[in-house]
């Protein structure tokens, strides 16, 4: 009887796939390696315009050459060991090339965390999110608590850009209020439309806490109700009444401010919320459209205009009786 030989699965890669990946593994490679010898040459030449040509005399020299010292320059979002070439003054202070100053900025690590968060990468994963350094080169600074704090300082900088972006010379037509919760928080957004029909970041703040805030919510709601239908009654055309009675256009912008958020497992504050908020919210405002049917939003100033003549003849009146 003939004995059956149990084979392995047959791989389904063809050879020229194989050699595809292995191609791009060296090319990559190759790139990273040509890239830090050409940072090396232009620190080497950034010496030499400091202290002049090597082994020449020069008269009133106020520069010289003082050998290597380890340094971390940031290569792919995280931090690498190079040999930093180093020069001092006469008087024996230290100088600080250009471009070492520029590739050891901490802003540019923030920055590429900042971007991986946006784009949904956990803290945990970002190592594995970057491109492979060259074997044999140290890198550091790609842990969760490494890239946590980066982030922390990241988005605090955008909480600050966000809050204070001036408005001088937006004519803001539609003001649009929501309320979101975060845990035990409550989070407002504001929205303006302009009279192009263009949508503006306006504002952001962190409410009471949910349990707290909502039979107070209510009650405003019930008291200001006809305000809140006031668009229905100012003849605008179908078309733009529908999307100024609806909360189609604030929906979206919070649906991608959460989905930023949403690798967020505990909140610890209303400081954090306001930060990730902030910046998912600003992520998504790159993306802004006008409103539909803009056109229209002619005829919104147009009643709006009337809207504020009657409330004052009849502010005149109530005064003079």
């Amino acid at each position: 009887m003939k004995k059956t030989v149990r084979r392995g699965p047959i791989s389904q890669e063809s050879p020229e796939i194989a050699l595809e990946g292995l191609l791009r593994t060296e090319l990559h490679a190759f790139a990273l390696k040509a890239g830090l010898e050409v940072l090396g040459a232009m620190f080497e030449s950034e010496r030499e315009a400091v202290c002049g040509p090597r082994y020449r005399h020069i008269e009133g020299r106020k520069a010289y050459r003082a050998a290597h010292a380890p340094g971390e320059p940031v290569l792919g979002g995280r931090r690498v060991r190079l040999s930093r070439p180093r020069a001092r003054e006469v008087g024996g202070r230290e100088v600080v090339l250009p471009s070492w100053r520029a590739f050891t900025a901490e802003d540019t690590l923030g920055e590429r965390a900042y971007e991986q968060m946006v784009l949904g990468v956990a803290t945990r994963g970002y190592g594995r999110s970057l491109e492979a350094v060259p074997e044999g080169l140290e890198a550091r600074g790609e842990s969760k608590s490494a890239v946590s704090r980066r982030l922390v300082a990241a988005t605090r900088a955008q909480l600050e850009e966000f809050l204070s972006k001036p408005l001088e010379g937006v004519d803001l037509k539609v003001l649009m209020l929501v309320g979101l919760h975060f845990a035990e928080h409550v989070v407002l957004v504001a929205l303006g439309i302009d009279a192009d029909g263009r949508k503006h970041l306006l504002g952001l703040a962190v409410g009471a806490t949910e349990n707290a805030a909502y039979p107070g919510v209510a009650a405003s709601l019930r008291e200001g109700l006809d305000e809140t239908l006031t668009v229905m009654g100012m003849g605008l055309p179908a078309s733009l009444e529908r999307t100024l009675s609806s909360t189609n256009v604030i929906e979206n912008l919070l649906g991608t401010g959460r989905g930023v958020s949403r690798r967020v497992k505990h909140w610890r504050g209303g400081g954090m919320i306001l930060r990730w908020m902030a910046a998912g919210l600003m992520e998504a405002g790159k993306g802004f459209r006008r409103v539909r049917a803009y056109q229209g939003m002619a005829h919104l100033g147009a009643a709006l205009e009337r809207n504020d003549e009657r409330i004052d003849g009849r502010l005149k009146v109530e005064e003079a009786a």
